[in-house]
């Protein structure tokens, strides 16, 4: 058994000077990475913490083979997927089914905060829409790792 206090772990959020051109969040929320401190091998798991306006990643976005569940501690989350839009509030749960878009939002007044659980842990596998310079629109994107830059999954095209 492994147990880990939340606000002992190191935040990885990344600055909003890294967020690209063409992402649909202004900002993103301090994330805490647990599953490595818990020693979790087929389970990823998160802690969130959203001020106004934050998201928990740059854009909407689906992973190829994992299933999120969200849990809302505190405040409430605007989820956004291209069909429709879903507040989900304090002490409420969401499921994400692999391949569907998303996009989690605070958009209250007051700071959120949620565990976000996903299976089978995965490394950087999925999608996010960006918008594409050459096409002109949002279109799925993936993150070329040995370029360090998000290759438009339409054309081609890459941005860093």
């Amino acid at each position: 058994m492994e147990r880990v206090t939340v606000d002992e772990v190191e935040s990885v959020s990344p600055p909003d000077e890294g967020i690209p051109d063409g992402a649909m969040a202004d900002s993103i929320g301090e994330v805490r990475m647990l599953a490595g401190p818990l020693g979790t091998a087929e389970v990823a798991v998160n802690h969130y913490e959203l001020a106004p306006g934050e998201s928990f990643t740059l854009s909407s976005h689906c992973h190829d083979e994992q299933e999120e569940v969200f849990y809302v501690e505190s405040g409430e989350i605007t989820f956004e997927t291209p069909d429709d839009e879903l507040t989900v509030d304090a002490g409420e749960l969401l499921r994400v089914a692999p391949g569907e878009y998303q996009l989690g939002t605070n958009r209250g007044d007051e700071s959120a905060a949620a565990i976000v659980v996903g299976a089978p842990r995965e490394e950087e596998s999925g999608k996010m829409l960006l918008t594409c310079g050459d096409c002109g629109e949002y279109t799925p994107h993936r993150l070329d790792e040995s370029d360090e830059q998000y290759c438009c999954t339409e054309c081609g095209a890459g941005f860093t």
